[in-house]
């Protein structure tokens, strides 16, 4: 199978044609997967092209993003490729340098990129240059031995260590490709007879303990000149790294807002919002593009509204109202008493200061999130220009005689004025019609003049003067979905 219209195989195709060295150095069993936007590209380029590969690259319309935090090597990129066709978004590694070792760390330098760049052919059915089969093979090796962890050479000495499943079906996958004579005269080439004979008896049978721990040494040994930093530096960067990363997947897990992938490259990120009438998909859309955008890049999804996904604190508000209109209606549809009627005011007014009191803060969140790089997708946005919809105002009927009605209002305003002065990028509006509402929303049939209301109104809002874009929510999903992250990419 070849893949002609997919953009990496185009890429591929003219960076073949051009005078870069380079060549996608491992993981070449799953290059059908990197393909599918299922893996990532790890292409290794000669340091001498470093300025003529980027500027293919942007000239290809392939941006960059890094980890501000966490991750960061010398000598390594990190580029994002979008296909306009399928809207896959590929990641792309740049390597100017191989090095390898713990993970985070990655203290040592191979020093092998001449010989696997001098090396290397097209591979045929996806037009991309792989080293040959011995020579990724011996890397591999060299990789497993210098990535061992203390634990796996304790876990090795007591007999127990197992060759994990990921690198056992990659070192079968590139053993049938080989040769061993071949591969042999490239060990002694590089490396002195001990380390060849022993990669040669790897070859020949299954890594097992004893051998791991021969490759384990014999490497650590050879490559000891060429580290970067010592074994205590490598384990404390490891370890503080991994916390790093626990305590800002923990902190998103909260609600938080917190960097741990990569982000804009040398550029502030990007805030969207999607606003729509019941049935115009905003909720599928942004679960759709967060999903998207965070498979590569960091990004956030904030729900704006008072639906049900609002906090803890809020959703005891909402039980609470409910449950007093019940009790104060129980007598089968009396009026309300005064009293009563204020009650029930305060309390959805509570309601109603506690969601713009947090989208306040979360938008406050969300800006610094964006100035650092992150992409924050919003279901809703605030609005002051319709009230009782399309989240306008909701408490300005209630202004009146009662101080604590009319202080309310007042706060509820303030909180709006304060969360539209941080007004997102771009928003995105979905329009549908009447007919299609209703079908998407059967449970609105009897709410026709109301939704038609509803959807006038909607088109009227400028949004404080953001940028909107009209999106027409009536055409078939995929198409939909695939002219926003069209437009997204063209925003980042």
């Amino acid at each position: 199978m070849k893949y002609y219209n997919n953009i990496m195989f185009k890429l591929f195709n003219d960076l073949n044609n051009s005078e870069i060295r380079y060549c996608h150095f491992k993981s070449n069993q799953h290059i059908r997967q990197s393909f599918a936007a299922a893996s990532d590209f790890d292409l290794l380029v000669d340091k001498k092209d470093k300025a003529r590969v980027n500027a293919f690259f942007v000239d290809y319309g392939v941006k960059r993003f890094e980890s501000p935090i966490v991750n960061n090597y010398p000598d390594v990129e990190n580029w994002l490729c979008f296909d306009d066709v399928t809207g896959n978004i590929y990641h792309i590694h740049l390597h100017y340098a191989l090095i390898t070792g713990t993970t985070h760390a990655k203290e040592y330098e191979l020093g092998l990129e001449k010989i696997l760049l001098d090396n290397s052919y097209v591979n045929s059915e996806y037009n991309v240059k792989m080293p040959e089969a011995e020579y990724e093979l011996l890397l591999l090796m060299i990789r497993l031995a210098l990535k061992g962890t203390p634990k796996d050479f304790v876990m090795a000495h007591s007999g127990k260590w197992v060759l994990s499943k990921s690198f056992y079906d990659e070192f079968i996958y590139l053993k049938n490709r080989s040769d061993i004579e071949k591969l042999g005269k490239i060990c002694q080439e590089i490396f002195d007879a001990d380390i060849t004979a022993e990669v040669k008896k790897c070859f020949q049978s299954r890594i097992d303990s004893d051998l791991f721990l021969k490759l384990y040494n014999s490497f650590r040994e050879y490559y000891s000149a060429n580290r970067r930093f010592s074994f205590l530096n490598a384990e404390r960067l490891f370890w503080t790294q991994e916390c790093i990363q626990k305590f800002g997947k923990e902190n998103k897990a909260r609600g938080g807002f917190y960097i741990t992938k990569k982000a804009r490259y040398g550029r502030k990120g990007l805030s969207m919002a999607f606003v729509g009438v019941d049935g115009s998909g905003k909720t599928r859309v942004t679960q759709d593009i967060y999903s998207w955008l965070s498979k590569k890049i960091d990004s956030q999804l904030v729900y704006l509204g008072t639906g049900d996904n609002v906090t803890k604190d809020i959703r005891a508000l909402k039980r609470l109202s409910r449950n007093y209109d019940k009790i104060l209606w129980c007598d089968g549809g009396e009026e309300k008493t005064k009293i009563g009627d204020d009650i029930h005011d305060v309390l959805k007014g509570s309601i109603v200061l506690c969601v713009t009191e947090r989208n306040k803060i979360i938008l406050q969140r969300v800006k610094k999130y964006v100035e650092a790089g992150g992409i924050c997708v919003m279901d809703r946005f605030p609005q002051l220009e319709r009230n009782n919809e399309n989240d306008g105002p909701k408490l300005g009927n209630l202004k009146g005689n009662n101080y604590i009605k009319n202080m309310m209002v007042e706060a509820e305003y303030k909180n709006l004025v304060k969360a539209i002065s941080m007004q997102p990028d771009i928003i995105f509006r979905l329009n549908i019609d009447i007919d299609t509402c209703i079908r998407r929303k059967s449970e609105h049939t009897n709410k026709r003049t109301a939704f038609m209301n509803k959807l006038e109104s909607l088109k009227r809002i400028n949004y404080a003067g953001a940028k909107v874009v009209e999106i027409d929510a009536t055409k078939p999903y995929a198409e939909e979905l695939l002219e926003i992250k069209t437009i997204i990419w063209s925003l980042l």
